[in-house]
């Protein structure tokens, strides 16, 4: 690496250690905190989520056991459903969705 390249690395770096220590500030003064969103998904219906548990997945698990099956949950998304992308900021004491 040569001297110039340093110098551009090395003003890069403190240029994200401003921003993020500004961006810090601001926030505090407006009384925001840095939080972790909850992880349940906001779209979800409990009520729908009990009627499938009590109607519906019964027979997928009876017909599972029948053909000695193997029942895995997923999704659409490709992501597992307890990730964890990073932080959040909101106003102290109320939880980002």
């Amino acid at each position: 690496m040569d001297a110039c390249s340093r110098t551009t690395a090395y003003r890069t770096e403190i240029w994200r250690c401003i921003k993020r220590e500004a961006g810090r500030s601001i926030f505090k003064s407006w009384g925001y905190t840095p939080q972790k969103p909850i992880r349940k998904a906001f779209e979800q219906k409990p009520e729908q989520v009990k009627q499938w548990l009590e109607k519906e997945y019964p027979a997928i698990k009876k017909r599972a056991t029948k053909e000695k099956g193997t029942i895995y949950f997923g999704d659409e998304t490709g992501m597992r459903s307890d990730h964890q992308a990073g932080r959040s900021y909101a106003p102290k004491g109320k939880t980002p969705w």
